[in-house]
């Protein structure tokens, strides 16, 4: 008769009681990988550069914003423009870029994973490059504003963007040397330097370099231009004569409607 030793019962037992604890180590390793909260963070780097230049621009301050607006990490570019955010977690955001004397940047739903996201050069329009525009009426060339022989206003594309009008030329309305007379809902008669009369042929308007008068009549029929706001790119309002380029008579403005 064999006789079992007490002994190796109980071995079998410990060993059982370690492979069953090794088992519950390995779910617990592997369900807390499956977590968000143990997912692998994200980097966003980039480069911040001025749009007309193209030199880096230290200083400026890049904030990761979530879709409600509210800002979840942050950083300062250095010297050469660079910037990066460690310590995100993995999913959609807005990259906010601000910084004195350039308007806000704004990139919309990037997705940051667990590989390093590099959004590549990120360009900011100066203010003052908005203040002094390329014009193209005063020379019939491009130019900076500032630097045109004649006095030139431009109506930008956001500022048409945001009126609501009946007509193309309720978006001079109100410029400096502008003056206009209403004869309708969206009827006007509009003259610069004060050469004000019951004609509308006074002002010398273009679309896209093409005479937008009606020839017969010599008149401004601005409601009769076949332009809408989302069509315009810029207006550009010449005070000054410009009969040397644009033929006889142009001595009283330029309105000039580029699409």
């Amino acid at each position: 008769m064999t006789h079992t030793s007490p002994v190796q019962p109980a071995r079998r037992r410990g060993t059982l009681n370690r492979w069953l604890a090794c088992l519950a180590a390995s779910l617990v390793l592997v369900l807390s990988a499956q977590r968000p909260g143990f997912a692998q963070d994200g980097i966003v780097t980039g480069q911040i550069v001025d749009a007309e230049i193209q030199e880096p621009l230290s200083g400026a301050i890049v904030e990761l914003a979530t879709g409600a607006g509210s800002v979840v990490k942050s950083a300062t570019t250095d010297e050469t423009g660079t910037f990066r955010i460690t310590g995100v977690e993995p999913g959609r955001y807005t990259l906010v870029i601000s910084t004195l004397g350039y308007e806000t940047r704004r990139l919309q739903r990037i997705s940051v994973g667990a590989e390093t996201l590099n959004t590549g050069p990120i360009e900011l329009v100066s203010n003052a490059f908005r203040l002094n525009p390329i014009v193209v009426s005063v020379s019939r060339g491009q130019e900076k504003a500032l630097e045109s022989p004649s006095t030139v206003n431009t109506i930008t594309q956001e500022e048409i963007a945001e009126k609501t009008t009946n007509s193309t030329v309720d978006h001079v309305l109100g410029l400096p040397g502008v003056d206009n007379v209403t004869t309708g809902l969206s009827q006007h008669n509009v003259v610069a330097r004060g050469f004000n009369n019951v004609f509308s042929g006074a002002m010398f308007v273009m679309t896209d370099n093409r005479w937008a008068s009606v020839p017969s009549l010599r008149i401004n029929a601005y409601n009769l231009i076949p332009t809408i706001n989302d069509d315009i790119d810029r207006i550009e309002m010449v005070l000054g004569p410009g009969s040397a380029l644009y033929g006889p008579n142009v001595d009283k403005g330029v309105m000039h409607i580029i699409t």
